[in-house]
């Protein structure tokens, strides 16, 4: 996948909010949010684009009225607003900040909610995560994490 480039930083929380509107948008899988990003290439196009241009992508017509909706657009910004009251950065896919090697899985998260310090390779520091949707307190991320940690370490 092709990294795009934001020149302001307007610009970067609108791709954010963009990813965020995708992953919230019910019936919208994750595989599905990567396949519209390879063929529209920007996530504003793909909200921007009508609903015939999705016809050949195998999303159905209720999921693709969905994410087109106001309604979608609606419910991002109201995520991004919790977010920022509880002091969480939302990192999508294509932000510097996203973590390098998580971006190298198949079907990385859209989009990652970060409480803390800035996300260092050399220092990570994550006091807490999760993906759209699924805004978390700490405590609840610390225990899902050491769930996905044991289940890696594990096989």
């Amino acid at each position: 996948m092709t990294e795009t480039r934001f020149d302001t930083q307007g610009s970067t929380i609108e791709r954010a909010k963009t990813f965020l509107r995708m992953r919230l948008v019910s019936g919208l899988s994750l595989r599905a949010c990567h396949v519209l990003l390879a063929h529209f290439k920007d996530p504003q196009a793909i909200v921007s684009a009508r609903p015939h241009d999705f016809d050949h992508l195998s999303v159905s017509s209720g999921v693709v009225n969905d994410l087109l909706s106001n309604r979608s657009a609606d419910e991002a910004e109201k995520e991004w607003a919790k977010a920022t009251r509880r002091q969480v950065r939302v990192v999508d896919l294509l932000s510097p900040d996203y973590p390098p090697l998580l971006r190298e899985i198949f079907d990385p998260p859209m989009v990652l909610y970060i409480r803390g310090s800035r996300w260092s390779a050399n220092e990570p520091r994550w006091l807490s995560w999760g993906h759209a949707g699924q805004l978390r307190t700490e405590s609840t991320a610390l225990i899902d994490w050491r769930r996905i940690t044991q289940t890696v370490g594990s096989q």
